[in-house]
């Protein structure tokens, strides 16, 4: 992922590709104040199915929009199927 992204930064000047893992080492607050600074996209999940059972969890109000039918489609499913 590293290589494709220095690659990609390379063929648009004056960007940066940033090889960081902002989730350790006391980044994830900077990273926050990054996201919300520069208005960045923050995806709350990889998009898969099977990483989106933590999201089931969470009260809808707390949850944007776009993911609220999502959500309910697959607690529909689990309900029905009898998983967790």
């Amino acid at each position: 992922v590293s290589a494709a992204g220095l690659e990609a930064a390379q063929q648009y000047p004056g960007t940066e590709y940033w090889d960081r893992n902002w989730r350790k080492g006391g980044l994830q607050q900077r990273r926050g104040e990054i996201v919300a600074e520069m208005h960045f996209y923050n995806q709350l999940w990889c998009g898969c199915e099977f990483s989106m059972g933590h999201l089931c969890e969470r009260d809808p109000a707390e949850l944007p929009d776009y993911i609220r039918p999502l959500i309910q489609a697959k607690k529909k499913a689990m309900h029905e199927s009898g998983t967790r």
